[in-house]
């Protein structure tokens, strides 16, 4: 493995480009490969089966890239890590279990998570913060439609704030919680929504405990690339545009690549 290959990052369609946003603040001189499956977004409303071929197809496509790890920017495919990770010779990172550690660690009596139909259905925050401190009462609540919103580019429409309000807002209305997990790496993107319609929360992201969980594995394993400004190459499935507009939204460079590959036909295919 070499410090100069670069950090993988998969997701479902571009909400992991707000990993990306966090991963170029802590460690700007990290070279990112990112793939983002918008062609097939969203993910958490396929079956288990379709998840786990398409991501192992993502998988594959960025080992050709020379990646020294794969951080999934996907809370879906996220439910499914253990078994990705099953013969792979690759570090690879979910975006559950660093929030879950920290959220087990900072005295928070009960949370909420917010998040697709799929991963809402595997219980996978449940699970793993209540494995990491069985006293915090979680409570989960799935949308249907709002990772799809979002990769659709309705970023500041009344559609993404309906589907908020209706869906948050049946889980606020029962319970009193100050503090949520957006447990879809789309929704960040439009935390904005989030916080114009229900302010007294205080919205927890995943990708800033990733980040700092990937940091934490390249620091030892001295993997750490020194130069100092990284370039960030995407491919996707979908529409590029979409991309372009996320990262500007983000704040992030200019891509130094952004292609379009059918994800059945991307291995071997982009030099």
């Amino acid at each position: 493995m070499n410090k100069k290959y670069s950090i993988g990052v998969m997701d479902s369609g571009v909400g992991g480009l707000t990993l990306v946003r966090e991963l170029n603040r802590l460690c700007p001189g990290e070279d990112i490969v990112y793939f983002g499956d918008s062609a097939n977004c969203p993910y958490g409303n396929r079956s288990r089966d379709e998840i786990l071929d398409l991501s192992r197809q993502m998988i594959e496509f960025l080992k050709e890239k020379q990646v020294k790890a794969v951080a999934i920017a996907c809370n879906t495919i996220s439910a499914l890590v253990d078994e990705l990770s099953e013969d792979q010779d690759l570090e690879i990172i979910d975006i559950v279990s660093p929030i879950a550690q920290m959220v087990a660690r900072s005295g928070i009596e009960k949370v909420g998570v917010f998040a697709t139909a799929f991963t809402v259905s595997t219980r996978i925050y449940h699970r793993t913060i209540r494995k990491y401190n069985p006293n915090i009462e979680v409570y989960e609540k799935a949308s249907p439609n709002l990772a799809a919103l979002v990769d659709q580019g309705q970023y500041d429409q009344d559609s993404v704030r309906e589907e908020i309000r209706k869906e948050l807002g049946a889980l606020l209305s029962v319970q009193l919680l100050e503090h949520v997990i957006l447990g879809c790496t789309h929704y960040p993107i439009v935390k904005d929504s989030f916080e114009s319609c229900f302010p007294h929360v205080a919205y927890l992201n995943p990708a800033l405990a990733q980040a700092e969980t990937l940091i934490q594995y390249l620091q030892q394993h001295d993997l750490l690339n020194s130069q100092e400004q990284g370039k960030l190459m995407i491919y996707t499935s979908g529409d590029t545009s979409k991309y372009e507009a996320v990262a500007k939204r983000l704040g992030l460079n200019s891509p130094a690549a952004l292609n379009k590959i059918s994800l059945n036909k991307a291995l071997g295919k982009i030099a």
